[in-house]
């Protein structure tokens, strides 16, 4: 079993699910991707590694049995559920917004803007939503990502949920820049995953996606939070 430390349960991927949705939207696509360079235009660079999905849909279940088999690395799901094994109606959540920060001229994260811009989005954004029902987490790589509850923005029942989650972030993005969170993708990372690619220098790198409060996200330095998913990730290695 993979741990992310004492003292914290890990949060269910699926937090964001009402009774009801989750009793009818039980199926997922997954997926898993070799780890891949921050060096660009190289046959290891993101685009030379691309996901793999599974052969068929699985129940929300599997997601344990998915992260063994691929030893918990570079693991996702489908950011939309079904309510079907093989077609059907399928349900997107949570919003997610996604705060990738990479140096210029590479993949390489720049650790020390994704967490300030993380704070802002935070201070700026996620404070007034309702109820501040979100969560947020370090992705273990290029930046984090912020989980918000559809109740906490109001959905609309009449408007399709994908679209109205594009339009909330490119409000956002109008408000604090262009790109400021990243484009929608059709997969999610795992939580309690490890992200695992290869730096500029050629040396593997294992870090763990693991949440964070809103606390440790406004306290914590940069350096704390990457020791901490480079413990965890070598705990869930070692175990």
């Amino acid at each position: 079993m993979f741990s992310i430390g004492k003292g914290r349960k890990p949060i269910s991927d699926f937090w964001w699910l009402t009774s009801e949705e989750a009793r009818q939207y039980r199926y997922v696509d997954l997926f898993h991707q070799e780890a891949y360079s921050d060096e660009p235009n190289t046959d290891r660079d993101p685009c030379s590694c691309p996901m793999r999905q599974s052969d068929k849909r699985h129940e929300l279940e599997f997601l344990s049995q998915w992260k063994v088999m691929f030893g918990n690395m570079n693991v996702f799901r489908s950011y939309a559920l079904y309510n079907s094994d093989i077609e059907g109606e399928g349900l997107i959540g949570p919003l997610l917004l996604d705060i990738d920060r990479t140096q210029e001229g590479s993949y390489a994260p720049d650790f020390d803007r994704a967490l300030k811009d993380t704070r802002l989005l935070v201070k700026e954004y996620c404070s007034s939503l309702e109820g501040k029902n979100y969560r947020i987490f370090f992705t273990g790589h290029k930046g984090f990502h912020i989980e918000i509850h559809p109740r906490a923005i109001s959905t609309p029942h009449n408007i399709d949920r994908w679209q109205y989650f594009e339009n909330v972030c490119k409000d956002i993005n109008k408000k604090f820049g262009d790109d400021f969170v990243d484009k929608f993708h059709n997969h999610v990372r795992l939580h309690n995953s490890i992200n695992s690619w290869i730096d500029c220098l050629g040396r593997r790198v294992c870090l763990m996606s693991y949440e964070i409060s809103v606390d440790e996200v406004h306290k914590l330095s940069i350096e704390s939070i990457l020791k901490k998913a480079r413990t965890l990730a070598c705990a869930a290695l070692d175990s």
